[in-house]
């Protein structure tokens, strides 16, 4: 389905100048076909969206900044977001981790902080929290981040057991 610009700017809340900069981008690297039919331009991606994401995935980065301890009982739930193992463990023969994975961005991170102790390592009670490059909000849903920001930020993951769960949720993906 094509894309227009303003609408994907106004969906994702950036400006025409920052969704026409990053559809030059999208065509510069040749991840998309942009297109105009008179005054307007338009964004395909002709070879679907399963090679979108696996052509751009060199391309993209973790949307983790840093990652803190807390206590869980310090959070609102209704300003962080489900990530990491404790998301991926959702629809997944994956456990659960033994401490919750929150994801927030840095602009409302910023804003609660002030009120929030940060623990040094974990402990009993504590759950990490993810300081995100971008706000989780928009893409998330059931309470829990996208899974193409989950894959991207557990991509490099040590413990094979979360790799195999990543593949599995990137292969029962509809695209």
């Amino acid at each position: 389905v094509p894309c227009k610009p303003k609408l994907l700017a106004e969906k994702l809340g950036y400006s025409a100048m920052s969704m026409t900069r990053a559809l030059n981008e999208l065509e510069a690297n040749q991840l998309g076909v942009v297109s105009r039919e008179g005054k307007e331009r338009y964004l395909t991606f002709p070879d679907g969206l399963r090679a979108l994401w696996l052509n751009a995935l060199p391309y993209l980065r973790s949307p983790v900044r840093e990652e803190l301890h807390i206590h869980e009982a310090d959070i609102d739930q209704g300003m962080f977001f489900v990530a990491g193992e404790s998301a991926l463990s959702v629809g997944s023969l994956l456990a659960s981790p033994n401490e919750p994975v929150f994801a927030v961005d840095a602009n409302t991170w910023k804003s609660t902080a002030k009120n929030i102790q940060i623990i040094p390592i974990k402990d009993v009670g504590t759950c990490l929290i993810q300081v995100w490059r971008y706000d989780p909000k928009p893409y998330a849903y059931d309470n829990k981040v996208d899974d193409f920001s989950l894959y991207l930020s557990l991509q490099h993951h040590h413990d094979e057991r979360v790799n195999i769960a990543l593949d599995e949720l990137m292969e029962n993906r509809k695209w």
